[in-house]
């Protein structure tokens, strides 16, 4: 056999071999990095809805807070007219009427997004508060409202930091 033919095939051969190594880590990494950059999609697809329930959360919280507030604020202005022998106006009783619906909507999101019957302490005493309707004493109702605030930032941050470490790159 001629040795230039012998080196022809033999050159043949190594780059054979070469060009499928080559192609078979090409393969690999790729493959590798396709599936990395799956799992960081679906990592981040999970925290974009966990933002969005902390965001709506949030916003039905802070409305939660502002329509009770003005009811107690209507409680308040009934308590003192009932005591100066005044009679509260039938204007009154429908915005009264109009919020403790809104109040109750607001209510069931909230609880909606809840897991039901949490073994969290601060989440089952947020689901408490939330299901038992506002007192009827205003200085009751305000405390409520302001330990419902409490727990709710404890959640809030909670799943805030939830979100972060989820998106944190790992190695």
């Amino acid at each position: 056999m001629d040795v230039g033919l012998a080196l022809g095939i033999a050159s043949l051969i190594a780059t054979a071999i070469i060009g499928g190594a080559s192609f078979y880590l090409t393969y690999k990494t790729s493959t590798a990095a396709l599936q990395k950059s799956l799992q960081l999609s679906s990592k981040m697809k999970i925290a974009e809805f966990r933002m969005k329930w902390i965001d709506e959360f949030r916003l039905d919280l802070a409305q939660l807070m502002k329509v009770n507030t003005e009811i107690i604020v209507i409680r308040r202005r009934e308590s003192s007219l009932k005591k100066n022998g005044k009679s509260v106006g039938q204007e009154t009783v429908e915005q009264k009427r109009s919020l403790n619906a809104e109040a109750v909507m607001l209510r069931g999101r909230l609880l909606l997004r809840l897991k039901p019957e949490s073994t969290d302490p601060e989440e089952a005493e947020l689901e408490k508060l939330l299901k038992d309707a506002m007192e009827n004493d205003p200085d009751q109702a305000d405390k409520q409202r302001k330990r419902i605030h409490a727990l709710a930032r404890i959640l809030l941050k909670r799943e805030w930091d939830r979100v972060k470490s989820e998106i944190e790159p790992t190695n």
